[in-house]
């Protein structure tokens, strides 16, 4: 069974993806880029409902073996994508696919809860 600091490393990997994402999405927003209030919006919303989910996972029982794998394959498929997201079109092109593992990873979570 993993232990409460496996599922809060995952859930710390997932949130630095994001952070890294909302970073480099508000310095794009900074030097004008378009379309860009939308995205810093879709990944603050992301990055909330991973720390909610984490939590509720954390006080879990036996299902949190499970949950933790697919909560490391959802981390997987974020860094993937979020490898793409380099430039303001990349950004807005491929918000919709960090937030789809995103969801990954939170119903990883709630499948644990």
């Amino acid at each position: 069974m993993p232990t409460l600091q496996e599922i809060l490393d995952e859930r710390d990997a997932a949130i630095a993806i994001l952070n890294q994402k909302l970073q480099a999405a508000q310095d794009l927003q900074n030097a004008g880029a378009a379309g860009m209030d939308n995205t810093i919006k879709a990944l603050l919303a992301q990055r909330t409902k991973v720390a909610t989910q984490a939590y509720a996972a954390a006080q879990s029982d036996p299902a949190m073996a499970q949950a933790l794998a697919a909560l490391r394959a959802a981390t997987a498929e974020m860094t993937t994508v979020a490898a793409r997201m380099v430039s303001a079109t990349t950004f807005i092109t491929n918000v919709a696919s960090l937030g789809t593992a995103t969801e990954k990873a939170v119903a990883a979570l709630k499948g644990s809860s």
